[in-house]
């Protein structure tokens, strides 16, 4: 190798060297990186939990309203029946009234 290429490549090192040097973060910004993806993960897990409540709570509205349905509906089939039962007497009672006449 000639001097020429032996300087290029000690200069090239020697960048190399400087840029990876420079490229390494200092530890006090490690540990704030550290810090940031500690809170991240936390915020995370909170998140998590929300979103656990939130669909237990959701499950639990589904079942409110799916037992409100039905009792709506046994609420309206028992109208029903009792609407049936009073035209059923008003028609006896207007045969009975007509049978007195």
């Amino acid at each position: 190798m000639n001097s020429c290429n032996f300087t290029a490549a000690l200069t090239l090192v020697a960048c190399l060297c400087t840029a990876s040097a420079a490229a390494e973060p200092a530890p006090t910004e490690l540990a704030a990186i550290r810090s940031k993806i500690e809170e991240l993960r936390h915020q995370n897990h909170a998140a998590e939990a929300n979103r656990d409540r939130a669909a237990d709570a959701l499950q639990k509205s589904e079942h409110a309203i799916s037992d409100a349905n039905r009792t709506l509906f046994e609420l309206d089939q028992q109208r029903n029946e009792t609407e049936l039962a009073i035209t059923q007497l008003h028609n006896q009672s207007q045969t009975a009234h007509k049978a007195t006449e």
